[in-house]
């Protein structure tokens, strides 16, 4: 009687666990699919909201840090969404550039590159000239080490038929940091008349220098001098265009550049040692010395500086 009671719970037992194990996995399937749902639909609805934030209301109004925030959330998920990427890459690179100190701009630069270089492989057509275009720009904006890039990203751009306002003025300038400067001045003289500006002709001018021709240098330079309303250029190119005249044996003229240059820059080393050198050449030593023992007291003991100090008028 005891054994028989003993079997007819033993089933009973097994009974219940099964029952037991089968409830626990219908309430795990269940929850499982409820969660499953509930994720998804956080996820559309996540996404949806940032959709209907017109991120091209934003853009035109230049909201770019909003823009980032929008885009850095989305491609946490969606990671190769080439929309966003640009997005993302386009609001970096001009929130990067609008940065006054380098420690600001260049992390903002470096996440464009990235973000642009995915939507770069990812793109076709029109929208990989527009991508390429600012990824020359950005890559320019690194510095000259990756003057080859800025190159060859503005030279995909122009493939693709993106023709920027500045897409010849970013490509001459680099250019001009590989020291190609023919290649400098071709790009130059695709501008259009009103980006020709003070600092662009004079970088032309220091092209021309670069490749001997100084008689197109200076006609550049005394166009500066006389039209430009950019003071330093201006005396840059005052000082180019003394050393030119002061090479050719024209000390006069390279004098009175010095002396407009002097008004502006009196403690200027270079300036005031070929002011110096030219006034000893056409006999006003004495005017020289001065300068000469002004120099000296800035830099006690140059040799250079010396040595025409010494020199008998």
């Amino acid at each position: 009687m005891h054994k028989q009671s003993i079997r007819k719970f033993s089933r009973r037992k097994g009974s219940i666990s099964l029952s037991i194990i089968i409830l626990l996995l219908f309430s795990f399937i269940i929850i499982s699919t409820l969660l499953n749902k509930g994720i998804r639909f956080y996820g559309d609805s996540l996404y949806k909201s940032f959709e209907e934030e017109d991120l091209n209301k934003l853009w035109e109004d230049k909201k770019y840090s909003r823009i980032i925030s929008i885009s850095e959330e989305v491609l946490t998920d969606n990671f190769l969404d080439l929309n966003y990427l640009c997005f993302n890459g386009f609001a970096n690179f001009y929130l990067g550039i609008s940065q006054v100190s380098l420690e600001m701009k260049i992390p903002l630069i470096n996440q464009s590159i990235r973000s642009l270089l995915k939507a770069f492989i990812l793109s076709e057509g029109e929208l990989k000239g527009d991508i390429a275009y600012v990824l020359g720009k950005a890559y320019y904006y690194k510095g000259h080490n990756y003057s080859d890039l800025t190159i060859k990203y503005l030279d995909i751009a122009i493939d693709e038929g993106y023709l920027g306002k500045d897409i010849y003025e970013f490509r001459g300038l680099a250019y001009y940091e590989l020291g190609q400067y023919r290649e400098c001045i071709n790009d130059f003289d695709l501008l259009p008349v009103e980006r020709h500006s003070s600092e662009i002709n004079y970088i032309v001018s220091e092209s021309y220098g670069k490749l001997g021709n100084y008689i197109k240098q200076n006609e550049i330079l005394v166009n500066i001098v006389e039209t430009s309303s950019q003071l330093e250029v201006k005396l840059d190119s005052r000082t180019d265009l003394a050393t030119n005249y002061f090479d050719k044996g024209l000390y006069s003229l390279a004098i009175e550049q010095l002396n407009e240059v002097r008004k502006w820059r009196g403690d200027d080393y270079y300036v005031q040692y070929l002011l110096g050198k030219s006034l000893t050449l056409i006999g006003k030593k004495k005017e020289a010395d001065i300068l000469f023992r002004k120099i000296l007291r800035q830099k006690p003991g140059d040799k250079v500086v010396l040595s025409w100090l010494k020199r008998k008028g």
